[in-house]
């Protein structure tokens, strides 16, 4: 069996990208826009961003392992 990384391995690993901005996109993921348009409204879909609390189990592990760079 593979060897896995760990959540809080994975989180606490930088995004490449500027070091002093994090990762950054050209453009918004095309999926904003089902947000921005109103359209998930119409649907009554009740749209929240994710969060350590919404995606993980236990959402404390993931906010401890993770450090801001330059804290």
């Amino acid at each position: 069996m593979p060897s896995l990384p760990r959540p809080e391995h994975v989180v606490s690993v930088a995004c490449p990208g500027d070091p002093n901005q994090g990762a950054t996109r050209a453009n918004d993921h095309d999926l904003v826009k089902l947000v921005s348009s109103g359209y998930l409204d119409r649907l009554g879909f009740d749209y929240r961003p994710a969060s350590p609390a919404s995606t993980f189990r236990e959402p404390s592990k993931v906010v401890q392992a993770y450090r801001p760079p330059g804290t």
